[in-house]
């Protein structure tokens, strides 16, 4: 098994596709949708061990009719950003969008996790540039002449989730994904869990392992990022405030998605071997998991041996929608 695609619903295709390929310099193919809803993008990584981001057309979010309940103003979206990794001098990467007009925000070195910078794609959407190394280790070393000065493959896709516990259940002990690094953040009030489909050994047995961390920045498959919030943060949110003497405050755990066919996250794609998405599929249906079978089955032609879909969909348990789909080799 591996994740194989990003799915993330925008207003125009075509204005995003071209942001990607002229603004970042990325590889992308612009194709029409099965549903002849319109085109779909896919952003492709010189690694292709690594995920792809597809676009698809969506609609604008209903105007609420009346004003937001609390619970709803409380909530945290259920996808956070786009984190593209192997970058080697995330500087230099700023420096260099930054002559193009764009406007990349150059965080440093964040607490022990890893020396970034974020950017705002034209949808709104937030990239993360992750450095291979921590700020204490890095070494200057040549680049590539492209716009991004790296050749960067989507490292992360992120989201904020209500229950680790839930979520490990789903992504670790159900679909086998392993848990490579897990990462407290107190400060800030929140726990990081690192997760992929990988045979790589990391440095250490132990997931909170500080050593394992600059490792999985280096490795090139595509992790799914899992993001709890506990307390509130203790510090500000852009480290230039010192430590608050408040005490942390519980925060809400309701996560809020889009509706199906609205602007945002659509899904992610695992792809696997036929026999194993027909085991993933059992194992799902036992431990209480909806499964839809894929509308495109029929057109696939993955039946299993009594006719069902092979190919299918659940929900993760914040509602996240997980797609299976048979690999082609």
């Amino acid at each position: 098994m591996f994740l194989a695609e990003l799915r993330v619903r925008v207003c125009d295709v075509a204005a995003t596709a071209h942001w990607y390929l002229s603004s970042l310099g990325l590889q992308v193919d612009l194709k029409q949708c099965e549903s002849k809803s319109g085109a779909a993008a896919t952003v492709r990584f010189r690694d292709a061990r690594s995920a792809v981001v597809t676009f698809l057309p969506g609609r604008q979010a209903a105007s609420p009719t009346r004003a937001p309940t609390r619970a709803l103003q409380q909530s945290r979206p259920g996808f956070v950003w786009i984190g593209l990794a192997n970058f080697l001098d995330v500087a230099s990467s700023v420096a260099s969008l930054t002559q193009r007009q764009l406007s990349p925000r150059l965080q440093g070195q964040f607490e022990d996790v890893g020396f970034v910078a974020h950017l705002r794609d034209c949808n709104g959407i937030t990239l993360e540039l992750l450095q291979t190394t921590f700020q204490e280790n890095f070494l200057p070393q040549p680049l590539p002449s492209n716009i991004l000065r790296a050749y960067p493959f989507l490292g992360q896709a992120k989201f904020n989730i209500s229950s680790p516990e839930d979520n490990l259940r789903l992504y670790r002990d159900l679909l086998g994904m392993r848990l490579l690094s897990t990462q407290p953040v107190p400060r800030f009030g929140f726990t990081l869990y690192f997760l992929a489909f990988c045979s790589a050994q990391p440095p250490q047995s132990d997931p909170v392992s500080l050593e394992n961390r600059e490792w999985l920045w280096q490795q090139p498959f595509t992790q799914v990022e899992l993001q709890h919030w506990h307390t509130a943060p203790s510090v500000s949110t852009s480290q230039a405030d010192g430590p608050s003497t408040a005490q942390p405050k519980p925060l809400p755990t309701r996560i809020s998605l889009p509706a199906e066919g609205e602007q945002g996250f659509a899904s992610i794609v695992l792809r696997g071997p036929r026999a194993r998405l027909l085991i993933l599929r059992e194992r799902l249906t036992k431990a209480g998991f909806s499964v839809i079978p894929s509308a495109s089955a029929a057109v696939n032609t993955a039946l299993d041996e009594v006719g069902a879909d092979v190919e299918f969909s659940t929900k993760d348990p914040d509602g996240r929608v997980v797609r299976f789909t048979v690999a082609e080799n």
